[in-house]
């Protein structure tokens, strides 16, 4: 069960979710809006044998913030198997803004 302010996302049996809506009932006004679609910033999608969490909506916004709205994928500059190690003292320095 997730609370967020006064809003209650239930996720479970539907039996087990009949009995605990009933006891909430019995303390407090109920309001039931049906399957979540959208919580905190995340699209919830119901497929036919799963329910996924999405954050397209949210990375956009983000794009938009920082004026990178016609920015493209890349691939990973580095193998991502690689090792990274901490530098030795007797190693050069990087120059950061090759990277940046």
């Amino acid at each position: 069960m997730a609370v967020y302010v006064d809003d209650i996302a239930l996720v479970g049996k539907t039996s087990e979710l009949k009995k605990l809506i009933e006891s909430l009932q019995t303390h407090f006004k109920v309001t039931i809006k049906g399957k979540l679609s959208f919580m905190l910033g995340i699209e919830i999608p119901h497929h036919t044998d799963a329910i996924t969490l999405e954050q397209q909506l949210y990375i956009q916004q983000i794009l938009q913030r920082f004026g990178m709205e016609q920015s493209h994928p890349v691939s990973t500059p580095i193998d991502p198997k690689s090792q990274l190690h901490k530098a030795t003292d007797d190693e050069l320095p990087v120059d950061q803004n090759l990277y940046q």
